[in-house]
């Protein structure tokens, strides 16, 4: 309950004409692209290289110097693709408790690559503007605003100019992978997830011919 008033909070005050022109082209995509596919992923790890003061407010630790995190929480996918099945755009939304377990989010556009398949398996990579954003945590006590996330009433938020994606894929069918990601969409911390892929469209226009390709997509 407390995520959901947070998210519409923070759509009201990023405005909802931001998100329209994401509904737009999600639905334009639909219309216009052949091989699109939706994924469903679970947060379950994070990992952060950087000290920090308030560590002591990280209910979330797993590790005593802080380095491992449990962050809980889902992640939706959707991705059509531009050129065959080598270019794509995506577009994901992030819902999770943070290191300090409270509820925030993040939403995040990016053009991703096909780096590599054969076989069963496939790694993708993708980059693309990130917007990270929690419930605000000046309900600390010891909490101290440096300047690192822009404040908008009870929500803290942080643009990033460059979020990413490392995506692992294993097929099960024509219709059906397994899929692993690791994420950069949060400051200063990489995510790990493992869910399901969906194929809504695999037919592929102007397809190149692949000897080393175990299935049709």
């Amino acid at each position: 309950m407390y995520l959901s008033a947070a998210l519409i909070r923070f759509i009201l005050i990023m405005k909802v004409k931001h998100f329209s022109i994401l509904l737009f082209f999600l639905i334009t995509s639909l219309l216009l692209f052949a091989q699109n596919n939706v994924s469903f992923k679970v947060l379950w790890l994070g990992a952060t290289p950087y000290d920090s003061e308030y560590k002591h407010l990280w209910e979330n630790n797993l590790t005593p110097n802080g380095k491992w995190i449990f962050q809980p929480g889902i992640v939706l996918h959707y991705e059509f693709f531009i050129l065959e099945l080598d270019h794509s755009i995506r577009f994901q939304e992030g819902i999770l408790l943070d290191v300090a377990a409270q509820p925030s989010a993040f939403t995040h556009i990016g053009y991703r690559v096909r780096l590599f398949k054969k076989w069963r398996n496939t790694v993708n990579f993708g980059l693309g503007p990130t917007i990270f954003y929690r419930s605000s945590w000046k309900n600390f006590d010891d909490y101290q605003d440096h300047g690192d996330m822009e404040i908008a009433g009870n929500i803290e938020y942080k643009f990033l100019p460059i979020g990413f994606e490392l995506e692992y894929d294993f097929y099960v069918s024509n219709k059906s992978d397994i899929s692993l990601s690791f994420y950069y969409m949060q400051p200063k911390t990489i995510s790990l997830s493992i869910g399901y892929k969906y194929w809504i469209h695999t037919k592929i226009k102007h397809k190149k011919k692949c000897n080393t390709c175990y299935y049709n997509r």
